[in-house]
């Protein structure tokens, strides 16, 4: 079972719409993203780290007309 608080590196390819490691890497960094590296030496990293960051996601939902 998986830690839903972690994202894991293949989520994050498709979140970032990155497709290798060193890429992926990069975005992180450049977005100013802490992640974490596995034994294998792909990056994962806190959900609550890139909440900011996560397109088409609101994290407040938007209010109704009036």
């Amino acid at each position: 079972m998986r830690d839903p608080e972690y994202i894991y590196y293949r989520e994050l390819f498709d979140i970032f719409k990155a497709f290798t490691t060193p890429k992926l890497k990069r975005t992180l960094e450049d977005q100013g993203i802490r992640y974490m590296m596995d034994s294998k030496g792909k990056p994962f990293c806190l959900r609550s780290s890139i909440n900011g960051h996560l397109t088409g996601v609101p994290e407040t939902p938007p209010e109704a007309p009036e």
